[in-house]
């Protein structure tokens, strides 16, 4: 009778143990899930997500976070979505997008379903694409194709690099600007093609249209807000002369690019100097290490002088300049002539006459506003600045300065993000302390580790 009484209560203990043990680990289970659950509310509600994706593809640049958060008309974004073929990250990129602004909204819709829903667009169904996207405001609105948000690289690959961002930033850019920006590409005088290189596609991709204007032939069209002049090597006519004049009677834009190794050009210099910027016949080398690019003295490393245009650059190459400066001879009332950036004050100008060298600092982009007519005028002393080689460090600068030029809201533009895993980049001093580290220091602390524990354990 004992032994069955104490067995009894063993079981007792036992299943009571036991249901103990289950109400733990229900209560340690539901623990978890509830902490799931608020982290996952938290995380979705402000946005804590931490993106461990190859350089940062699904995060959101603070140039697209100051867009969103000035943004003050509604946008829509409508995806013609495709389930059996998803784009990897742009579902995540806009939740970022929607995360930053109340005014953004976003629609899936499934063509095959919903044929009838392009009809108020001016595209037709041959134009969409499996994840086409529309960005929206109004009755304005953009197209947005899969190959434009992943681009080829420089090598024709596609799927290289995601451009999500940077189309997306551009495209509400647009459809929330009442006047966008088109720029005539001044032809005739062998000016140089800056926009054969990848700034023409970056323009594109940023929605700024441009044409070619012959000034011998043409008038200047009345929708060109930004009048380009890049590198010319002969000079123009005072026909031409006054078709620029009368085109910046209207309140528009120009922009300058010099050429170092050009002849001197009357007509066009003159015309400068009357808004007040005069023209050296120099070519300018850098002496000081600090502003010197690839230890080339003709690739200058420039310093902003806190110009709106350059503010937030911190890297401009000036390739194979000339200098500018005020014009000290014209009445300058009603203009406001201000550098843009120099050189460090170790250049050296040498006069491409004389020869005659002086070292100074020396102004090499000047800007000139005329508070009357709303028009102004930007000289660059290099007409290189936007090749391919250098276009890395110069494509914020030409977006900015256009963007203030038109008086709106400085953009600059978004650059593509490799998809490639982020190489370990070591310098030889790098690799020679790596080895040091390996070869030697941790093998002897090893050792040494070692030859404590034995002594320890010889005394014990």
């Amino acid at each position: 009778m004992k032994n069955t009484t104490k067995k009894t209560s063993g079981l007792k203990v036992k299943l009571l143990h036991g249901s103990n043990w289950i109400v733990t680990i229900a209560a340690v289970v539901a623990v978890v899930l509830l902490v799931n659950v608020l982290v996952g509310m938290i995380t979705e509600k402000f946005q804590l997500k931490i993106d461990l994706t190859p350089n940062r593809v699904i995060g959101i640049t603070d140039t697209t976070k100051q867009v969103l958060k000035e943004l003050d008309k509604d946008v829509n974004i409508v995806i013609f979505e495709d389930k059996s073929l998803k784009l990897p990250y742009v579902d995540e990129i806009i939740d970022k997008y929607l995360a930053h602004s109340s005014h953004l909204s976003l629609v899936k819709v499934d063509v095959v379903a919903d044929p009838g829903f392009i009809k108020k667009y001016d595209i037709t169904a041959n134009e969409i694409m499996s994840n086409s996207m529309i960005v929206e405001c109004g009755d304005k609105y953009k197209l947005i194709q899969p190959y434009e948000i992943f681009p080829m690289d420089d090598e024709g690959n596609m799927g290289a690099t995601i451009n999500a961002e940077g189309v997306l930033t551009s495209a509400i850019t647009y459809v929330t600007t009442d006047e966008n920006t088109k720029i005539g590409v001044v032809e005739g005088h062998g000016e140089y093609e800056f926009l054969n290189s990848n700034l023409g596609y970056a323009l594109k991709q940023q929605f700024i249209d441009y044409s070619y204007v012959n000034l011998y032939t043409q008038d200047i069209p009345k929708d060109i807000n930004c009048l380009v002049i890049s590198g010319p090597e002969r000079d123009f006519t005072d026909s031409e002369i006054d078709k620029i004049d009368e085109y910046l009677a209207q309140g528009k834009s120009l922009q300058i690019m010099l050429s170092a190794t050009a002849p001197v050009l009357p007509n066009l210099e003159g015309y400068i100097a009357e808004w007040g910027i005069k023209v050296n016949n120099d070519t300018i080398k850098e002496t000081n290490p600090n502003f010197i690019y690839n230890s080339n003295d003709s690739l200058i490393w420039v310093e902003g002088d806190t110009h709106y245009i350059t503010s937030g650059l911190s890297q401009i190459i000036v390739p194979y300049a000339k200098s500018i400066d005020y014009e000290r001879d014209v009445n300058t009332a009603g203009l406001d002539i201000t550098s843009v950036f120099t050189t460090s004050g170790q250049a050296i100008s040498k006069d491409n006459a004389t020869g005659k060298e002086v070292k100074g600092k020396y102004n090499l982009a000047m800007i000139v506003e005329d508070s009357n007519a709303r028009s102004s005028i930007v000289v660059v002393g290099s007409s290189s600045m936007y090749s391919d080689a250098y276009l890395e460090y110069n494509s914020d600068f030409f977006v900015n300065t256009l963007s203030y030029q038109m008086g709106k809201k400085q953009v600059a533009i978004i650059k593509p993000k490799s998809l490639a895993p982020a190489s370990l980049k070591m310098t030889a001093s790098d690799v020679m302390l790596s080895s040091i580290v390996v070869v030697f220091l941790i093998p002897f602390g090893i050792l040494v580790w070692g030859f404590i524990v034995w002594l320890r354990r010889r005394f014990l």
